[in-house]
């Protein structure tokens, strides 16, 4: 459950400088200074942020954060970062990142709720300092269906790439992050996509069992996104998969 959660949004108030400057910066400007399409980018550092969100992730529960307490600062931080964007004049960036916040934070909520039901311990922790080999081989000798085993595979990748790319957002608003124009449209764009994408894995797993809503600050979602984000939540996931890859191997 702890490699779906929001890491990066979760623990803003806890990034250190040094960790910035000398970890994620680093990941983060080789992604957006390459040629690469953002989704390719994300997915062949997907190792490298893997084993940093979960680094993060393990110190924040080591430091015996209170998760519950974090996620409702973060919300309001990200809310006031949205409004900021707006403000500057990029609506449609501040919509998905509005949305795609909103989803990230709703959805973090909900595993926090299964964690506590499961009774997860302190100990569990160990488990964070897993790389992502490890969890790779860890989910091959889970008892799950393989639709299971490859709904949670996608969305641990859907959760790490959202991580970083609201983080990258923040970072570029407190101009600690330099983003290309064109770079930061795409961002845009996979900001939504990600974020319905880790939406729908949620439900389909049973971990996020509320409707989806569509998060506004400000001004409303364009109806076609509206529609979209609604209407994954409600069609097969499957067929939604399929069409990702789809688009990734053509891109």
């Amino acid at each position: 459950m702890l490699t779906v959660t929001a890491v990066l949004p979760v623990g803003m108030g806890s990034l250190t400088d040094d960790l910035v400057e000398n970890e994620l910066r680093p990941v983060l400007q080789r992604v957006y200074s390459g040629s690469e399409v953002l989704p390719k980018a994300f997915d062949a550092r997907m190792s490298q942020m893997f084993s940093l969100r979960m680094g993060i992730a393990y110190r924040l529960f080591r430091e015996e954060v209170d998760w519950e307490k974090a996620l409702g600062e973060s919300q309001s931080q990200l809310r006031e970062l949205t409004k900021q964007i707006e403000a500057d004049g990029n609506l449609l960036l501040a919509e998905n990142f509005g949305f795609a916040s909103e989803i990230a934070i709703d959805v973090s909520r909900a595993v926090l709720e299964a964690s506590r039901s499961e009774g997860v311990s302190r100990d569990a922790s160990v488990f964070l300092k897993l790389n992502y080999d490890d969890f790779l081989s860890l989910l091959r000798i889970e008892a799950l269906s393989p639709l299971t085993r490859q709904n949670v595979l996608e969305i641990t990748r859907a959760a790490t790439f959202l991580d970083f790319a609201i983080i990258s957002v923040a970072l570029y608003v407190e101009e600690a992050l330099e983003i290309p124009r064109d770079k930061l449209a795409e961002l845009s764009v996979c900001l939504r996509d990600w974020a319905q994408l880790y939406g729908a894995l949620a439900r389909e797993l049973g971990i996020w069992r509320q409707e989806p809503a569509c998060v506004r600050v400000g001004s409303r979602l364009q109806e076609d996104d509206a529609r979209n984000e609604q209407g994954l939540a409600n069609s097969g996931l499957q067929d939604y998969l399929k069409g990702i890859l789809e688009e990734e191997q053509s891109a």
